[in-house]
């Protein structure tokens, strides 16, 4: 599947499925582990038949690029403030349920995996503990590549991008412009996940996105009450509109809205709720 055409069709699933808006966590929060006992069923499948789709990893980058804006993913680009200069374009590490791999020690996993299992049985997986073991097996490998006091850099080539994921498909998924600049925020970090991304099965992928993505939904909608559908797709539609509008503002001079690297959210999508 083409890389333009996933981010019109992941919104189609977003819209149709929940009509709700993503906010990014804030950095180091636990996205996951604050969810209670499973919400009333939700119709899930036509969101999961996007994720069930991703048959390579071409498609996986392709699928990461267009949830950006969107999604917290193991890698993630946000836009952060140049201190007087322009805006720069950072790529990140994320995607950890408990939100910061320091956290991922012995003590914390027990609840956390009940949380997961939890999670797995509001998903509808058919054997919520396998599920809730593999997608703890996984967050505990991401949290094994963010290694700490990782300095960033900026990158004088989209050549010198870690090795192993495709990050030509998952820039051109995210709508970034080819002569934007890329700041590496966590170089080493990056280069441990880009190869994770490349070696994990995609069954195990798709089952993380599976459960992040009921999660941060689940989450999302409960932050924001569901009581006017319509004035939440509209919200979607106004993020989304504001990332895109970020990407373009990146080829042409003159100020743009850019979010703090600590809290890399959307403060569209919460405008007016």
């Amino acid at each position: 599947m083409s890389s333009l055409r996933l981010r019109p069709l992941l919104v189609s699933w977003l819209l149709q499925v929940v009509g709700a808006c993503l906010p990014l966590p804030a950095a180091g929060a636990p996205a996951l582990a604050s969810l209670s006992a499973p919400a009333a069923p939700a119709p899930w499948p036509l969101w999961f038949h996007g994720i069930q789709a991703i048959q390579t990893h071409e498609h996986l980058a392709a699928w990461l690029g267009s949830a950006q804006g969107l999604l917290d993913t193991p890698v993630r680009l946000v836009l952060v403030d140049g201190h007087g200069g322009a805006p720069r374009l950072e790529l990140q590490r994320g995607g950890l349920g408990l939100g910061d791999a320091l956290r991922y020690s012995e003590a914390n996993l027990g609840s956390y995996r009940l949380g997961l299992q939890r999670l797995a049985l509001q998903a509808g997986e058919p054997d919520p503990l396998d599920a809730a073991n593999r997608l703890l097996s996984l967050e505990r490998r991401l949290a094994a590549r963010w290694v700490q006091q990782d300095g960033g850099k900026p990158l004088a080539s989209r050549s010198e991008l870690p090795a192993g994921f495709n990050w030509p498909v998952f820039l051109a998924a995210a709508r970034v412009p080819a002569d934007a600049s890329l700041h590496l925020a966590q170089p080493a970090s990056l280069a441990g996940l880009s190869r994770l991304l490349a070696d994990v099965p995609l069954a195990d992928w798709k089952l993380y996105l599976r459960l992040h993505s009921v999660a941060q939904l689940s989450q999302a909608a409960e932050r924001q009450g569901h009581t006017d559908g319509q004035r939440l797709t509209q919200q979607v539609h106004a993020a989304l509109g504001r990332w895109d509008e970020r990407m373009h503002a990146l080829q042409q001079p003159g100020p743009t809205v850019v979010s703090h690297p600590s809290k890399p959210r959307l403060p569209a999508l919460r405008r007016g709720i």
